[in-house]
């Protein structure tokens, strides 16, 4: 089942699968089995781009506009995070940059992230995600 919300000129979907366990795994927190696919079409340049997205164990679905956009702006400060340089990264992530494969992954995500948003955004990333951050960060 679909759901979408409007910010700007962005329209965001979220589609809940299910079927995609989250990639994080803790011995002492069940399997995360909540994946979206999160799909932000940009209004003005017809571009669009998707991504995985986990809702919360708690609350299974991503159905309310609120949720929706926060997703987005999850998305956004993640593309922000891979502006950085992988030391810069560690450095405000708390990471020891040191032989660290996790650190390296999680960078590696936010530079894919980056990507992803550069493709679609006729906005400033840095300015989106201020405004985002405003009302649901």
């Amino acid at each position: 089942m679909k759901h979408s919300a409007k910010f700007k000129n962005y329209k965001v979907t979220a589609t809940y699968t299910g079927s995609k366990k989250a990639p994080w795994t803790s011995p002492n927190i069940p399997d995360n089995w909540n994946h979206h696919r999160i799909t932000v079409y940009n209004l003005d340049n017809k571009k669009r781009t998707s991504f995985d997205f986990w809702a919360s164990l708690a609350n299974t679905k991503i159905v309310e506009e609120h949720d929706i956009i926060s997703a987005f702006y999850c998305f956004i400060t993640d593309a922000t995070a891979g502006d950085m340089d992988f030391y810069e990264f560690c450095n405000e992530f708390g990471y020891e940059p040191l032989d660290n494969p996790e650190a390296r992954q999680a960078w590696k995500g936010c530079k894919a992230a980056m990507k992803k948003a550069n493709r679609i955004l006729t906005d400033d990333m840095y300015d989106l995600a201020d405004r985002l951050s405003e009302n649901y960060g």
